[in-house]
């Protein structure tokens, strides 16, 4: 009964944020995927734009090209995407659940069918509600790793998720690499095998690629690019998150041809943090601070004119709505994962975390790439806040624990002031 009950409070609200603000204009990539979706059903192939035949990865454009393919347009898409979160809700539940139990996973399950910025994300025709369902789908079969049927469904949704978002090629390598380190050869051996699972989900794409483009490209091309786009501008640029628009447009115009173009990026990026090794380390911080920003990315799209603008009452409560869950919910999850580092259900999961980390530091950049951790950090956030009542106690006697929290509050403070001084400004000149 609790599985269903935060499945319908998730379809509700997602739809009911969907069906309120009326039709939206596809932006920036969200027009790239739709493109390719009709593309696909038009017979021509996959395409990205401009040329282009591996740009985005494969995965959602399929998902919205089966949306069209029974006549659904952008708001059909918006309202799959609301029972792709109403899944994800109860999947944060089971997970939740699994770990702490049934409170706990009771408190998360309905905390992120309830999550305004999870309403947000699955309303943008983007790849993060889908990319969400199979990242929490593999994450609740792997489980503790005992189960080998768990191992082999966590290897398949894994998989999926990888040709929707190439990050998630990474995921079970580095799961492995962990369990290896921590002494846990047994379960090392099982991220193997799940591993070759997602490698035989994403062989047929790359064998595509090779055969299209010419050379080894696992899932997509912007890979390479992205590294680039993060790594090649100067201190102020970093600091306020310009970018360097004629070094990009160099770059596209040096390149022979999309392969080259992967190729080409990668190595600029390269020569940049061999030269600026200083300059790496300040980017790599400063994009800490963007992936652990305040969420803003509903106001950014009210910008780009994705949401109409809101009535000037409505302004503070819906910046409250959005910004308070995860400065809130951050400090209290980072504490829940030192208390229970040692729980077999959630090492997987703090792996992960620990990658989006160390993938952030060296190219990702901003709170979008963060949001399919939302369920993660909700599960975590739930567990402190229902042993709440001795936290305080844990933490005074463990001042390695407290000096940690401490010094992680302090940088998520300086990350939201700093954002708040670049972006306020920004924002308001718009309105």
């Amino acid at each position: 009964m609790t599985a269903l009950a935060v499945a319908a409070a998730a379809l509700a609200t997602r739809a009911a944020f969907t069906l309120a603000h009326g039709p939206a204009p596809l932006v920036a990539e969200m027009a790239a995927y739709w493109d390719a979706a009709r593309g696909l059903l038009a017979g021509r192939g996959f395409h990205a734009g401009h040329g282009f035949r591996a740009f985005i990865p494969p995965g959602y454009a399929f998902f919205l090209a089966a949306i069209q393919g029974f006549g659904g347009g952008p708001l059909a898409a918006r309202l799959a995407q609301a029972a792709l979160g109403a899944a994800t809700a109860v999947l944060t539940y089971l997970y939740a659940r699994a770990a702490f139990g049934e409170a706990v996973g009771r408190l998360a399950g309905f905390a992120f069918a309830l999550w305004p910025a999870s309403w947000v994300f699955g309303d943008f025709v983007l790849t993060e509600a889908l990319f969400t369902f199979l990242f929490m789908a593999g994450l609740t079969a792997w489980g503790d790793g005992s189960s080998w049927r768990g191992v082999a469904a966590a290897g398949l949704c894994w998989g999926l998720a990888a040709l929707t978002r190439e990050l998630a090629l990474l995921f079970l390598p580095f799961i492995c690499l962990c369990y290896f380190l921590t002494r846990n050869p047994k379960l090392a051996v099982k991220a193997v095998v799940a591993a070759a699972i997602v490698g035989a989900c994403v062989a047929p794409w790359t064998v595509r690629n090779y055969r299209v483009l010419g050379g080894f490209v696992p899932v997509t091309t912007k890979s390479g690019v992205d590294f680039y786009i993060y790594n090649h501008n100067n201190f102020k640029q970093i600091l306020a998150n310009e970018s360097d628009q004629p070094s990009e447009t160099k770059l596209f115009a040096d390149a022979r041809d999309e392969l080259d173009l992967a190729r080409l990026a990668r190595r600029r990026a390269w020569t940049w943090i061999a030269g600026h090794p200083g300059l790496f380390v300040v980017k790599g911080v400063r994009t800490e601070m963007n992936f652990l920003g305040l969420e803003r990315d509903f106001f950014q799209h009210q910008m780009y004119g994705y949401y109409p603008p809101l009535p000037k009452g409505v302004m503070i409560p819906a910046f409250l709505a959005f910004i308070l869950p995860s400065a809130v919910a951050f400090p209290l999850a980072f504490v829940a994962a030192l208390r229970h580092r040692r729980n077999r259900h959630l090492a997987a999961g703090l792996y992960v975390i620990l990658l989006y980390l160390v993938i952030t530091f060296a190219a990702y950049s901003f709170t979008r790439q963060r949001y399919p951790l939302t369920p993660l950090v909700i599960t975590l956030a739930a567990a402190a806040w229902h042993g709440r009542r001795d936290l305080w106690t844990w933490l005074k006697g463990r001042r390695w624990a407290l000096a940690a929290a401490a010094a992680f509050t302090a940088f998520l403070a300086a990350a939201w002031l700093l954002e708040i001084y670049l972006d306020a400004g920004e924002y308001l000149g718009r309105l």
